[in-house]
């Protein structure tokens, strides 16, 4: 042999890798999208990928879902920590167990 093989690889971005979505929509609809990808010189394909990506631009601002992605972060912070401690006191003889996370939900605003 010559010489050795590079082995590297770039650190894995899950937006490189694409999958596959099922979508049901009226036929209306696939009308519409398929209207705004020809004048848009786009395909079906790019046409729902714009969308999307737009779709997903729009949210992170709006006020609500900011709120909400909050309260589920809370969330998943308090189930992963019982599941941590959860695995500890299975496995680790004598390790500490972490302290519960306390962030309390946003309180919701009543509706008018």
């Amino acid at each position: 042999m010559s010489g050795a093989v590079d082995t590297t690889r770039p650190p894995y971005n899950p937006d490189d890798e694409e999958i596959r979505l099922s979508v049901p929509m009226t036929v209306g609809q696939r009308a519409q999208l398929e209207i705004l990808a020809k004048v848009n010189d786009r395909t079906l394909t790019k046409e729902v990928q714009e969308g999307l990506s737009f779709w997903i631009a729009h949210s992170k601002d709006d006020p609500k879902v900011l709120q909400r992605a909050a309260e589920v972060r809370a969330q998943i912070d308090r189930e992963a920590a019982t599941k941590r401690d959860a695995l500890s006191s299975i496995f680790d003889t004598g390790a500490a167990v972490s302290k519960p996370v306390t962030t309390a939900a946003p309180k919701k605003e009543a509706s008018k």
